[in-house]
This record gives C-alpha cells, sequence and structure tokens, in this order.
C-alpha cells in the first residue's frame, strides 16, 4: 500500500464519527486501515454518500430514512441538514449541508448541496474543514440520480494549507424504498498529482438496504497514483449491515 501522504490522513478519519450500521464505532482494522491513503479515501467517500438522492425529497425516488446523526430542519427551501455525530474516542462531525433546488429542463431537476462541516479529535489536537458544493441530478422519467462534483466549488478538506477534492462521478438507480444502488467512482485529488480512486466493479453495484448507512453488497477497486504499479486494492462489502472485506483484512464500518 502507498506510503501515508501526510497529515491529512488523520483528520479524514474523523468522518467515523457518524459511526456505522448498528451504531457502533470502528474497529481496530478500521482505524489501521484508515491511517493508509487509500483506507481514508474509501471511509471518507462512504460518509460523503451517507446523505443521498432519495433524501432530498424528490416524488421520483423512494425516500429512505435519513442516517443516525443526521436530521433534517423544518423549512422547506432551503433544506437544511444538521450533522452532529461523536466518536467514541472523542471525535466530533459537525455543521451542515444546505441543499437548493431548480428545474432542469427535460424532466430533470438539479440540487446544489453546500458542505459546511467541522471536524475535531481532541486526542491529537487536530482540526478540519469540509467545504464546498455537490450536485445532484434527478431524471423523474427514468427514477435515476446522478452525483457530481461543482466544477467551481468541489467539496475539499482542508487542515492548514493542506487539501483533498472530493470529486464523484456516480449514478443512482433503486429497487425499492431505502434500496438505492451506485455504479460508476469517485476520487479525491490532492498536490503534486495524487489522486486516490475508487472504482465501482462492473457487475459489482454498490447496493444499500432500509436502515443502514453503508453498502451491504458490492465492490470497489481502489487505486492510487502514488503506487507506481498502478495496483487496485479490491473491498467488497456485506453481507448484511456493517461488514467489509479490505483486500482480505475484515472491514467492520
Amino acid at each position: 500500500m502507498p506510503a501515508r501522504p501526510g497529515a491529512l490522513a488523520a483528520p479524514l478519519v474523523l468522518l467515523l464519527a457518524c459511526g456505522g450500521g448498528d451504531g457502533g464505532s470502528p474497529g481496530p482494522d478500521a482505524a489501521t486501515l484508515a491511517a493508509s491513503p487509500l483506507g481514508y479515501a474509501l471511509l471518507a467517500g462512504l460518509d460523503l454518500l451517507r446523505l443521498r438522492p432519495d433524501h432530498l425529497g424528490n416524488p421520483s425516488l423512494p425516500a429512505s430514512p435519513l442516517p443516525e446523526g443526521i436530521s433534517l430542519g423544518a423549512s422547506a427551501a432551503p433544506l437544511v441538514f444538521t450533522y452532529a455525530c461523536a466518536a467514541a474516542g472523542g471525535g466530533t462531525l459537525q455543521g451542515t449541508v444546505t441543499v437548493t433546488s431548480a428545474p432542469g429542463g427535460a424532466g430533470l431537476t438539479r440540487y446544489e448541496e453546500v458542505f459546511a462541516l467541522a471536524g475535531a479529535d481532541p486526542a491529537t489536537g487536530r482540526a478540519w474543514i469540509c467545504q464546498g458544493n455537490l450536485q445532484v441530478t434527478v431524471d423523474g422519467a427514468s427514477g435515476t440520480a446522478t452525483l457530481h462534483a461543482d466544477p467551481a466549488v468541489p467539496v475539499r478538506f482542508v487542515q492548514g494549507a493542506s487539501s483533498l477534492a472530493f470529486r464523484p462521478n456516480l449514478t443512482w438507480q433503486w429497487a425499492g424504498p431505502g434500496q438505492p444502488q451506485a455504479t460508476g467512482s469517485y476520487r479525491f485529488e490532492g498536490a503534486g498529482g495524487l489522486v486516490l480512486s475508487a472504482v465501482v466493479e462492473a457487475g459489482a453495484e454498490l447496493v444499500w438496504g432500509p436502515g443502514c448507512a453503508f453498502p451491504q453488497a458490492g465492490a470497489l477497486a481502489l487505486r492510487s497514483t502514488a503506487d507506481p504499479s498502478g495496483a487496485s486494492i479490491p473491498v467488497d462489502f456485506g453481507p448484511g449491515c456493517g461488514p467489509a472485506d479490505f483486500d482480505g483484512t475484515p472491514l467492520p464500518l
């Protein structure tokens, strides 16, 4: 696995503060893997996918409950999702994601998600922010949605002078309420051409189930430009809510 690329690994681990599908905290295997660049790219990406298109109230998509640690305000426009998460080790993730919508033409609805989150780890004294925008486009006719970064203002994780930009390219469809399936990829881009990517394996869509914040089935291939071999690391999810396998190592989510 590539060498750890600096101080950003620790702040990104704090995204785990929202807890897993069973409300538990990650075990030692998760902590070890999260300290590696591909490990934290995986975990941070999954946490950013907690807020999914079927949480935005679009009538074309089957609704599902919000994951633990996220609540929705009373206002209908804009939607304001509040994060209030705490990990067993004392780390916190707090702030808001504000969502506005507008017709996109030809049966499309476009959503802009504005992230304003802050994390802190009292054990290390580190603090970081997650800010920027993601864009969701819902196709009412097909009942699908796509997720992309705002090209002008992508979501960034920032600690001091260091930052990583999150750029998803995912397509969602639904088997039923709370049962989205995602195909595509996401990546993190850092200084010096660093790219950490996660690609959904062909024929192994990421599948969520009702009441679970993480995929219950599916597979990802992880790669880093810091690894000159270009090798990929497999991650398999399930069965059930919470377990995953990171290149042969059990990873409780």
